[in-house]
Order: structure tokens, then sequence, then C-alpha cells
């Protein structure tokens, strides 16, 4: 019995293990779906003490002009850049994937960031409460089938987070040199400027309406 029991513990490990690193995307969409599901009270302390609950301060706004300038001149310069903007959650568990900054949003930052020549521009940036809160940051890319073979790694990347998630993301093709808005998984290509202004304070207007 002792042998016995020794055996099924250790299968036991293993199998834990197993299912880990076999479901390891699934585990993950769980924990982003977690994060903007509302089935426990809001307003308890305590569950708010979980990563994925830390809720955005519906107070803050955000300077959307300095964001579509950066975009703009990345555009022109033939640099890549991903910017997500969360909607209900400061997306944390995504933000500790990169480098911490919590820097005031603005353009030159922004541009800096997004560089050829800067160690961050890989990865993505995270906006929320009025800052830039990480850099580099790693995002699920979307397993579509439809659009593995339309896009790059960086458009992928921003349809996977809007499809776990309420994020809005501005991308910019380093090869086109122009600028997509992508919302639900869908990706609208080739904006003008004043037109990202208008839809990013459309959608953030929307929500503030709603809470």
């Amino acid at each position: 019995m002792p042998l016995l029991e020794k055996i099924l513990g250790q299968f036991t490990q293993v199998g834990i293990i197993a299912v880990l690193i076999v479901f390891q995307q699934e585990i993950r969409k769980f924990l982003l779906i977690i994060g903007r599901t509302s089935f426990l009270a809001e307003n308890k302390n305590w569950w708010n003490i979980f990563p994925w609950k830390w809720k955005i301060d519906e107070s803050f706004s955000n300077n959307y002009e300095d964001i579509v300038d950066a975009c703009k001149v990345l555009a022109e310069t033939n640099s890549g850049a991903i910017i997500v903007l969360p909607k209900t959650s400061e997306m944390r568990m995504i933000a500790a994937t990169g480098e911490i900054i919590e820097g005031e949003v603005t353009r030159r930052l922004l541009i800096a960031i997004f560089n050829k020549t800067s160690p961050l521009h890989d990865g993505a940036v995270i906006i929320s409460k009025g800052k830039i809160k990480a850099a580099n940051c790693v995002l699920p890319v979307s397993d579509n089938p439809d659009l593995l073979n339309k896009y790059g790694l960086r458009h992928l990347s921003a349809i996977g987070i809007t499809e776990q998630t309420d994020a809005v993301v501005l991308v910019v093709s380093e090869e086109r040199g122009t600028v997509s808005f992508v919302k639900e998984g869908k990706i609208t290509e080739n904006l003008r400027t004043d037109h990202l202004v208008e839809l990013l304070n459309a959608e953030f207007a929307k929500e503030m309406l709603n809470v």
C-alpha cells in the first residue's frame, strides 16, 4: 500500500503538470475572462486584492491627441508600435510581462519607447488611468485561422488581446506605415489621425456613460 500510494502520488503530480502544459492557452484565457467578469460584488474590498480585479479609476482622462500624434510620427518613420487601452481593468497580469513605467502619457515618451533602437520597442505599451503603465509587454496572439496568413505578429497580438478582453488597440505597421484600430478581434486599417481621436473619445465616453 505505501508503494502504491507513492506511485499514485507521483502520477498525480505529473498529471497536474501535464494539464498545465497542454491547457496553458485555455487557462490564460480563463484568467483574462475572470479579469473582466463581475460575478461577485465589485464593492467588496477583499475581492479587489486579486490582480485581475484592480480596476481603473473612472475619473482619469487620457491624452488621445498625444497618443495619436505619436502613432502618426511612428507611421511616417515606419516604426512599428502597439498601444493597448483597457476599459475596465489595468491588466496588471499582462503589464507584469514587460517593464513597469508608470509615466505620464506624452507624445515624446511614446515615440522614444517605440524607437527602433529602444530595447522596449518590440512589445506592447499599456495605457490606463491616464498613465503609461508598462512597455515591452507580451500579448496573447490570435489563433484565428482566417488571419494567420494575413497579418504579422504585431497585428495578431493586437487582435488576440481584444478577443480576450475589452481593450481597444492602436497598431502601427512597420512595413506599410499605417495606423489601425482594433476592437473585439476586428481590425480597421489605414485610418486618419483625426478619425482615430474621434474613435477613442467615442469609445471611452461610451464607457463612462455606462458606469
